[in-house]
């Protein structure tokens, strides 16, 4: 039963030190560009959701979103690190 509770604890610590990376798209809308930029990504291990999450702001058509988008990426906490 130790040994149970300490592969519990070490998993749970292991998940805890993931640190889950941001990255902000600014964009018209849904690019090929930026599908295939995701399915590289996957392929060097970096799982959406694990260890990265995307902050998409799709525009579509409206140029006037562009800067309230910009605002909201810009004031997100900053990951170092």
């Amino acid at each position: 039963m130790l040994v149970a509770g300490m592969l519990v604890t070490f998993a749970v610590a292991a998940q805890q030190s993931i640190k889950v990376k941001r990255v902000g798209v600014l964009a018209p809308g849904p690019l090929r560009p930026i599908a295939r930029f995701k399915q590289r990504l996957r392929e060097l291990g970096w799982i959406e959701g694990l260890n990265i999450r995307f902050e998409e702001r799709w525009a579509e058509g409206d140029d006037t979103r562009y800067a309230t988008f910009a605002a909201e990426l810009a004031a997100l906490p900053a990951m170092l690190s």
